[in-house]
């Protein structure tokens, strides 16, 4: 029987513990006996086309594109999104882990060098890009965060945050989980993810379909 993947994404402003809790939750899930795939955020042909030149330590040193070439480069990211969702539906049953998402582009439009007047674009667009079941946003006090990687400010930290903040109370309780990373251990963030991921598993129709006809 086939059975749909649970698509997780870890979101939030650098500094907050996206590539950590993303990487030791693969882990944790597996050991658990879940199925786990790490999915990319974008496609692995992308850097051999245009080698690339981005300062991880200042993401937002490259001034951002003019608007229609901010247009061209949201639509050139959206066919990858929408196969790789495609591609996700018709997998087996399991858990699909992915750092930053669609909306990332929306809320840290800078790093992606792209304009502030495409941000409308990339929100309408989110639909289409696929969303994830379970939504984590990684949260927490912002001057805490900023000297973690003291790559963005606290004031830039602060605002994407807001951002976060927002897009969670449009997501409902059921599929999103807030984590304060500044005032929860690393044990105790992953714990609590991991074991939201299994009860997120548990509510789900098709999961409850298999447990019926076991």
């Amino acid at each position: 029987m086939r059975l749909r993947p649970l698509h997780v994404c870890l979101v939030g402003p650098d500094g907050a513990g996206k590539t950590t809790l993303a990487t030791k939750l693969s882990d944790e899930l597996t050991t658990r006996g879940l199925m786990v795939r790490a999915l990319q955020p974008r496609p692995s042909w992308f850097h051999t086309v245009k080698p690339s030149t981005f300062d991880y330590h200042d993401p937002h040193a490259e001034a951002p594109r003019g608007f229609l070439a901010s247009i061209f480069q949201v639509l050139f990211k959206l066919p990858f999104f929408i196969l790789r969702t495609v591609e996700c539906c018709l997998s087996r049953d399991g858990v699909h882990i992915e750092e930053r998402g669609w909306l990332d582009q929306a809320v840290d439009h800078r790093r992606y060098r792209l304009s502030e007047r495409v941000v409308p674009l990339v929100r309408c667009l989110r639909s289409a890009a696929g969303r994830p079941k379970l939504t984590v946003v990684l949260t927490g006090d912002p001057s805490h965060i900023a000297s973690r990687k003291q790559e963005l400010t606290t004031q830039e930290v602060e605002r994407q945050l807001a951002e976060w903040d927002r897009h969670f109370s449009q997501l409902g309780h059921a599929h999103a989980l807030r984590i304060d990373t500044t005032q929860m251990t690393e044990l105790d963030s992953l714990t609590t993810i991991a074991d939201h991921v299994e009860q997120f598993e548990l509510r789900s129709p098709v999961t409850k379909r298999r447990l019926r006809s076991a």
